[in-house]
């Protein structure tokens, strides 16, 4: 494993967390971390220490998510849940741009920067994510503060290390948490920006011991040997470029086309749009909503879409999302994270779907 270079290590008591939020939000920032939601684990935007899961984790396969007690009481016990970064990242629900009519019109274009935003707890999987989503809507660069987790103890449906963007975080927070239990239960932190390391020097904490350095990288190799059963991105690339249509109709039937795949995946950027004009034609809004290619009428063209069956709804968007994001963006639109297996209400594995594909061509990557 190469280790990233930090700008400073510490090693700091659980409890610091508290204390790490409370410097956030005395930066002015709001503070956006996992916490207990409706029954699962979700980013949402929390007040204090005592609203973070500690001692929970969760049990994830296909259609399934059940919350369970954590043996080591740990604070980032689970890895993530239906919400991620995206949610702020690029909202559900944006104000475009709202005028009135004054003699001229005069347009308001709200501000949707993350500049006084913090977020606490993002995986690996989640920070490509955010960098693959800003890549494909040519997103403003962010100012939001992260502070990122590595993971320990992925889940069954977690597949991040055959795409390449975990369990380990070298790039793109300011402060990396590898929490161990063993030989103490600690968080021994990372700066990789200067205003990490200026964060973690308002906390305190001590140098790390070498045993305490050697546990968390040891954990994070731990956590990356756990994984099997991902995707190989080339080979799956290669194969849905193929102009075939057949090999859809099992994965049809068992799909509900309900667009939840879309809804928790962290870089589906799909939206429509809808305008509001006020009965007196004086006020006017537009709004942009997030939306799914699963949907009937999201392909709607001179009254009929496009793609009708929804064996073409789930190609389109799997190939989209394994092969001609590469064309588009320059990387696979997937990072992992497993979201669109667990909350599947049918249970659909796109690792599954994915070695299908290559399977059906005859595909092997190089």
């Amino acid at each position: 494993m190469v280790i990233p270079r930090s700008l400073s290590t510490r090693v700091l008591e659980v409890e610091a967390i508290g204390r790490l939020i409370a410097a956030l939000q005395e930066d002015g920032r709001t503070v956006i971390a996992p916490t207990l939601r409706d029954g699962a684990i979700t980013l949402d935007v929390i007040d204090s220490f005592a609203d973070l899961p500690v001692g929970l984790t969760a049990e994830m396969a296909p259609g399934r998510y059940q919350l369970v007690p954590d043996p080591e009481g740990r604070l980032f016990g689970a890895t993530v849940g239906p919400a991620s970064a995206k949610r702020w990242q690029r909202p559900p629900e944006v104000v475009v741009w709202s005028g009135r009519k004054d003699g001229g019109m005069v347009a308001r274009v709200p501000d949707r920067s993350e500049s006084q935003l913090a977020y606490v707890g993002l995986r690996g999987c989640d920070l490509a994510a955010r960098r693959v989503l800003d890549r494909a809507v040519g997103a403003r660069p962010s100012d939001a503060f992260i502070v990122a987790v590595e993971c320990t103890r992925p889940g069954s449906t977690c597949f991040c290390v055959s795409m390449g963007t975990g369990p380990g975080v070298s790039e793109g927070a300011d402060v990396v948490i590898t929490e161990i239990v063993e030989p103490a239960h600690v968080l021994v932190t990372r700066a990789l920006t200067p205003r990490g390391a200026t964060l973690l020097a308002r906390l305190g904490g001590a140098p790390p011991k070498g045993a305490e350095e050697d546990a968390a990288w040891a954990q994070v190799a731990a956590a990356a040997r756990a994984m099997s059963g991902g995707i190989d991105p080339d080979a799956a690339a290669a194969a849905l470029r193929m102009p075939s249509a057949d090999g859809w109709d099992d994965v049809a039937a068992r799909c509900l086309a309900c667009g939840n795949c879309t809804m928790v995946c962290p870089t589906c950027f799909c939206t429509t749009t809808v305008d509001h004009t006020t009965p007196d034609g004086l006020e006017a809004t537009r709004v942009r909503l997030w939306d799914s290619c699963f949907s009937l009428g999201f392909t709607e063209l001179h009254g009929k879409p496009v793609r009708a069956s929804i064996g073409s709804r789930y190609r389109q968007w799997m190939s989209h999302k394994l092969s001609w994001w590469w064309d588009q963006f320059g990387s696979s639109g997937c990072v992992g994270c497993g979201r669109c297996i667990v909350w599947c209400p049918v249970g659909i594995d796109i690792r599954q779907e994915a070695a299908a594909a290559v399977e059906r061509v005859g595909v092997h990557a190089k």
